[in-house]
């Protein structure tokens, strides 16, 4: 009867009148931590949400819509997402206690299934750590991405994201195994009083010894930076070395956008 039961529940879900019953519960049961609207979706097949809002302590997040369309093959341990589209986020952290205690290493990245998002988009993220209204947040936007996983290697793109320091595009992949291969690229396209730049990185290596390469070219900016860097040593890293021209700090100031 109990396996009766539950093939029955299971079913229920892949129904918008089940999951419908699945999201009000959900909400109920957070004690007023979890709300929002459910328009539309199953939780088999992707859902649609409106105005949701997370909210614990000093920590309050909320997104006025999230739409996907996803597919999860149980017996082949695999969840394809088609696409996940993010509205507007606006996320206040809480006050974090500063640690004494050093990073570790993680014992493994390992995940139970496969997992694809083959669209990933965020229209807007609104970030502020402090809790004073006049404190400047932290906005990105136009994010467009990807997440590929086989459970063992995880591999994320960033075709653009506007940053508060620029325009950004990425890619990385780390294996999922210590001691957590690594490798990453990143360019950066930003102006500050009409001066263009565009700052360049690649990372190779581990996360117990990682080799980054920087170089950043403008109109009147030269730099070339390594270092060899250990995340999770005594010391973040263990040689760096600095060669540039006419380098000016203020480009790489978050607050430059508001004076020009």
């Amino acid at each position: 009867r109990w396996q009766s039961a539950l093939a029955a529940r299971l079913l229920a879900l892949r129904s918008e009148a089940g999951t419908r019953h699945l999201w009000a519960l959900a909400t109920r049961l957070s004690a007023g931590m979890l709300t929002g609207t459910y328009e539309g979706g199953t939780l088999f097949q992707g859902l649609r949400l409106r105005d949701v809002v997370f909210a614990s302590g000093a920590t309050r997040v909320t997104v006025d819509r999230i739409d996907s369309s996803w597919n999860t093959a149980w017996s082949a341990r695999r969840w394809h997402v088609a696409w996940l589209r993010i509205g507007k986020v606006d996320m206040q952290l809480g006050p974090s206690e500063p640690s004494t205690t050093p990073a570790k290493m993680p014992n493994s990245l390992e995940l139970p299934l496969a997992i694809d998002v083959d669209v990933l988009t965020l229209e807007r993220l609104t970030l502020r750590t402090s809790p004073a209204r006049t404190a400047q947040p932290m906005v990105f936007s136009g994010l467009a991405g990807a997440l590929h996983s086989d459970g063992q290697r995880h591999r994320v793109v960033v075709d653009r994201l506007e940053t508060p320091y620029g325009k950004l595009a990425a890619n990385a992949q780390i294996a999922a195994k210590a001691p957590f291969a690594l490798s990453a690229q990143a360019l950066l396209e930003a102006s500050w009083q009409k001066e263009a730049f565009a700052i360049s990185a690649d990372a190779q290596g581990s996360l117990e010894a990682l080799r980054a390469e920087l170089e950043a070219n403008g109109e009147r900016i030269r730099a070339r930076a390594t270092a060899d860097v250990t995340p999770f040593g005594k010391v973040p890293f263990t040689h760096l070395l600095v060669d540039g021209e006419r380098i000016n700090p203020r480009l790489f100031s978050p607050s430059r956008r508001r004076r020009t």
